[in-house]
């Protein structure tokens, strides 16, 4: 961390009452012991998501086996639009590994504030909406801390590097 700051503490108990892509509630042995990638967006998102997913997608490819012990989830900040059906339908673009989360609009709620994740709905004259939403990704280390982030502008190289760091440890 080079704040020199100690990792700050999740309670992650909302995060598994969200249930994956496939239907299911996540398990919580999809975390025991092992680093995380978090970010919080949302299917209809036109840039930043489907962005951020494909660099996750070429941070894992680039992490070769070490990537396995990276799990990378993608919350939505979107349930009224993002099914289950939806979700597994989006990350089929996007590197096998991923799990997509949605639930409840308080279950999302609760999610995000213990990450300190913000998003709003911003309805257009015609009735359309977008959701705008915190764009970095919360890594966690094995412990389940908040280590590091990984900024929307930031370098790959730097990202790269951010990763592997959360790995080795």
């Amino acid at each position: 961390n080079p704040h020199g700051k100690r990792p700050q503490g999740v309670d992650l108990d909302p995060l598994f009452q969200l249930k994956k892509q496939d239907g299911k509630p996540l398990p919580r042995a999809t975390l025991m012991g092992r680093p995380a990638a978090i970010f919080f967006g949302y299917t209809h998102c036109p840039d930043v998501c489907p962005t951020t997913l494909l660099e996750m997608t070429h941070h894992l490819e680039a992490l070769g086996n070490d990537g396995d012990r990276l799990q990378v989830m993608f919350v939505t900040v979107d349930p009224e639009r993002d099914t289950a059906e939806h979700l597994k339908e989006f990350v089929s673009s996007f590197d096998a590994r991923i799990i997509a989360l949605t639930g409840s609009p308080l279950e999302i709620a609760a999610t995000a504030h213990r990450f300190g994740a913000t998003y709003d709905k911003v309805v257009s004259k015609d009735g359309s909406y977008t959701m705008d939403h915190t764009t970095k990704v919360y890594l966690l280390d094995r412990y389940g801390l908040v280590a590091a982030h990984l900024e929307r502008n930031q370098a790959e190289k730097d990202q790269r590097q951010t990763l592997r760091k959360l790995l080795a440890q």
